[in-house]
């Protein structure tokens, strides 16, 4: 499909129905297929990065297809004010550890402070692991400067 997508673009109207049923979906399943086509069809206009917005930063909990409009919002330069904002209080927490991930990959300093600040002695405990078991500090390792 991609590489049909890049040889015969879609047609304006079906560029229009695509971005209408992104902003009003007729079921979680139908939402889910949209955001798959579009991370798979590199299909991006401004009425699509408003959608994903919305559903990336709903507080509604839409499953992983927020997480998945998150990571395409990303590959598209978004703004770290509103990862900042899905970190913080993101509808589920896979939503709210990719969005603390995608921070600490930007190095984005207030967001790495503040999670040093806020580490306790038992969290710290808590990360020192044997080499096969993942550690919950592994973001530590990602921090550059």
């Amino acid at each position: 499909m991609a590489k049909y997508h890049k040889r015969f673009p879609l047609s304006e109207t079906a560029l229009k129905t695509l971005e209408r049923r992104l902003k009003t979906p007729l079921s979680p399943q139908a939402l889910e297929g949209l955001v798959r086509f579009l991370e798979s069809n590199e299909i991006w206009t401004p009425e699509i990065d408003v959608s994903l917005k919305v559903i990336a930063s709903s507080t509604a909990d839409k499953g992983y297809v927020q997480v998945t409009a998150l990571n395409l919002l990303v590959k598209h330069s978004i703004n770290s004010d509103l990862i900042v904002g899905i970190a913080h209080t993101g509808a589920n927490q896979d939503l709210r550890n990719y969005a603390f991930g995608v921070l600490i990959e930007q190095q984005h300093r207030p967001s790495i402070e503040g999670a040093l600040a806020r580490l306790t002695d038992d969290e710290l405990k808590a990360g020192n692991v044997s080499i096969p078991d993942t550690s919950p500090l592994g973001w530590l390792v990602k921090i550059k400067e």
